[in-house]
């Protein structure tokens, strides 16, 4: 084995350039094979970080024969979410929406945020790290609101508990602060970790190319729905 070893070594050591060739084709060739498989066990094996994985669905729109899967629209999801009779908890959600977020007197910084239904940490089961997560008095926008993710409370906020109250400003509207999400939760979209969650209330304000009135348009099917199985 030595023997050949060391064969191997000087016949490499002979052809330079056919053996940085071939040790740049397997690095690329390893690192395209590690990217692809760290995806797909983001996507299609690593179960979401709440209770009982296994009991929460993701619902889609399918017909006329199509094999692509489509979304819901708002009026939709309140229909299904009324008359359901197979699901304890059926929640609404819009993720990845580019917003510009500002605290306090800095430059605003552009992150991706979630739009969701009230229900959407209960229907899941995710508990706050600090503060409280959405509860149904913010879908009727009283007072605008957010939760921030574990991340970001950890890199604008050194973790500090009593920012829970403090404002700060998404696209230019005044939000308060009433909760952080846990460490481990990055949201129900895989592509890119959510930073903040506003409720449906605040749609118009974080997505305002939407316009109020699209999104509660029967017609407009932008959301994603997910379901906790009784």
């Amino acid at each position: 084995m030595l023997h050949d070893l060391r064969y191997a070594l000087r016949s490499l050591a002979k052809a330079p350039g056919f053996t940085l060739a071939a040790v740049i084709i397997l690095a690329l060739g390893i690192g395209a094979n590690t990217a692809i498989f760290s995806l797909v066990d983001t996507i299609l094996f690593r179960r979401l970080p709440v209770p009982a994985p296994g009991r929460v669905m993701r619902l889609f729109v399918t017909g006329n024969g199509s094999a692509d899967l489509g979304g819901f629209s708002f009026p939709i999801y309140e229909r299904m979410r009324n008359d359901s009779s197979s699901f304890s908890g059926l929640a609404a959600y819009s993720s990845g929406n580019a917003m510009n977020l500002a605290i306090g007197g800095s430059a605003p910084e552009r992150i991706f945020g979630g739009i969701v239904t009230a229900n959407y940490f209960q229907t899941l089961g995710v508990r706050p790290a600090a503060g409280r997560l959405f509860v149904q008095a913010d879908d009727r926008g009283a007072t605008p609101v957010v939760v921030l993710s574990h991340r970001l409370w950890s890199r604008s906020f050194g973790r500090n508990p009593a920012i829970v109250g403090t404002p700060i400003r998404i696209n230019g509207t005044s939000v308060t602060i009433v909760g952080v999400a846990p460490e481990d939760f990055w949201g129900t979209n895989f592509d890119e970790p959510t930073e903040v969650w506003l409720p449906m209330s605040m749609a118009a304000a974080a997505v305002p190319q939407f316009g109020q009135e699209m999104i509660f348009s029967d017609h407009f099917t932008w959301l994603d729905v997910i379901g906790r199985l009784r």
